[in-house]
């Protein structure tokens, strides 16, 4: 029952879905093919009937544990998927992390180089001066 849980809806639910229905206590309920499927199980030998839903049951209970067992492993494939997922991303981090820092490293290297070579300009410079004057 989905409905809201109010009388109405309970009331308008109960008529729809509940009261008599084909089974061999109302026969005249059933259309040809469950009465045909009803009639064939009244024929029955009670033994029959046991075995059959004996057989039944233990067809369920299989495909029962076949479902469980699928779903374990795919839990199990699951964890193992998170967990690789999870290790890749930490190891890009690093990587990404140790990018980071060869490229700060290089920058450094750059500016120092810049700072070097504007010094060596200003010295060739004042040199340059200095024999200008000089001569």
């Amino acid at each position: 029952f989905d409905e809201d849980r109010n009388f109405e809806a309970l009331a308008a639910f109960a008529k729809a879905n509940l009261g008599p229905r084909c089974g061999y206590v109302h026969p005249d309920l059933c259309n040809h093919d469950q009465k045909t499927l009803l009639d064939g199980f009244m024929a029955m030998p009670l033994a029959d009937l046991k075995a059959g839903i004996d057989e039944k049951e233990e067809i369920m209970k299989k495909m029962t544990d076949q479902f469980y067992d699928f779903v374990d492993g795919t839990q199990e494939k699951y964890a193992e998927l998170t967990k690789l997922a999870d290790d890749n991303q930490q190891q890009s981090e690093e990587h990404a992390e140790q990018l980071q820092d060869a490229l700060t490293k290089m920058q450094d290297e750059i500016d120092s180089r810049e700072e070097q070579l504007n010094r060596n300009k200003n010295l060739i410079k004042e040199g340059a001066l200095g024999l200008m004057k000089s001569v």
